[in-house]
């Protein structure tokens, strides 16, 4: 048994998802520009001082949104692909997210699922798929339209599977 994939999904179903944005600290600003939360800061360290608990205030920072939409709607095709696989093959542990590591293209969904085995190579526990039925039921491509506040971006996701086999060691 060996890892697998990456390797483009193979089931051509017309699977669409729309996802709009309800995080209320992400915005899109006239200037083409979506904003969201970048990280937290502390504040209130004279509160903290006299015993009392710390505040934290939004350090925000700005991204093209053409590139903000697309990452989320890669996003959204890889969950929609990894549910699409559980619901079709009944299985839990399809994982699923983003690669720009595959050649030749710029950014992808991945499914992903992991078979544990034991020291002599035999399946530890929980069922499994073969790669052959994960590529065969994984979307080639998820149709997503991305909405935050007024704007929309459409956009074809590939999908690729990886298969992983994790060896564990005996204690």
């Amino acid at each position: 048994m060996d890892s697998k994939g990456p390797t483009r999904g193979k089931n051509r179903i017309d699977l669409k998802v729309e996802k709009q944005e309800t995080d209320d600290q992400i915005q899109y600003f006239e200037q083409n520009n979506t904003r969201y939360v970048a990280g937290w800061q502390r504040t209130g360290d004279e509160a903290v001082e006299d015993g009392g608990a710390p505040t934290r205030e939004p350090v925000y920072e700005t991204v093209p949104f053409k590139q903000w939409a697309r990452t989320q709607s890669v996003s959204a095709g890889a969950k929609a692909a990894a549910e699409h696989i559980k619901n079709e093959l009944d299985i839990d542990g399809i994982s699923s997210g983003l690669a720009n590591s595959i050649e030749g293209v710029d950014i992808a969904a991945t499914v992903s699922v992991q078979t544990v085995v034991d020291q002599n190579g035999d399946q530890d526990g929980q069922a499994t798929i073969s790669f052959e039925s994960l590529i065969k039921t994984t979307p080639s491509d998820v149709n997503v339209t991305y909405i935050i506040e007024d704007q929309e971006y459409k956009m074809d996701v590939p999908v690729y599977a990886n298969y992983s086999v994790i060896q564990r060691n005996s204690e």
